[in-house]
């Protein structure tokens, strides 16, 4: 009896953990490329995603490194052009997680309240997890209704500066006017042409003769 033939094998499937790089210079030596590759922030961010997620999802995932690479690029890409949309998604499930892992902590403490340790060290990462529910609240807040900002501007001049206080003083005593030169109406006195020191000796008279007193003798 003749046995029935077997189906033909699937190709075999490439590793998950591969990274297809494309685009590349040949002459381009491969270290230097593949390095290059690594520390780009969507290949690298994508290595992280695989070697978390593709632990839960197993070995007969399609999961593969260069497919969550892609799907990074193309989120940061939205990021950069200014679609804020998946960030705020992010930190609103993050929000919400942390606030389950909170109520989920103070159900544990109260649950050993008969060993005092495990009840303390189980509040204090309880509380933990509400400061960073509140911080991450706080973070997409801010992140829809960003802060405005009101900056004075300072006149700030650069270089040496040199001030003659002397001069600046003349100057301003000269532009003021004379308050003795002006009456309270505002109308300006008339001093008229200054006077010449006169020549003639005028005489003066003796004291007796211009009181009328007498002067006695010796």
């Amino acid at each position: 009896m003749a046995k029935k033939a077997k189906p033909p094998a699937d190709p075999p499937k490439p590793h998950g953990a591969a990274l297809i790089i494309t685009g590349a210079d040949p002459k381009e030596p491969k270290d230097i490329l593949l390095a290059r590759t690594i520390l780009r922030p969507s290949v690298s961010g994508g290595l992280a995603l695989y070697k978390i997620e593709g632990r839960e999802l197993g070995d007969n995932s399609d999961l593969t490194v260069d497919s969550l690479t892609r799907e990074l690029v193309h989120q940061c890409a939205e990021v950069v052009k200014g679609d804020m949309t998946r960030p705020e998604a992010i930190l609103t499930a993050q929000a919400h997680t942390l606030d389950a892992l909170f109520s989920d902590l103070i159900r544990l403490a109260y649950q050993n309240l008969n060993n005092f340790c495990a009840c303390e060290q189980l509040f204090r990462l309880a509380f933990k997890a509400q400061g960073q529910a509140r911080a991450t609240v706080e973070t997409l807040g801010a992140l829809k209704n960003p802060p405005t900002v009101f900056v004075k501007q300072a006149n700030v001049t650069t270089g040496p500066q040199q001030v003659n206080n002397g001069v600046a003083r003349a100057r301003e005593s000269e532009n003021q006017p004379n308050k003795l030169l002006e009456r309270s109406n505002g109308e300006r006195l008339d001093l008229g042409a200054p006077r010449s020191a006169s020549g003639v000796n005028i005489p003066l008279e003796p004291v007796g003769a211009v009181n009328g007193a007498k002067v006695s003798g010796g």
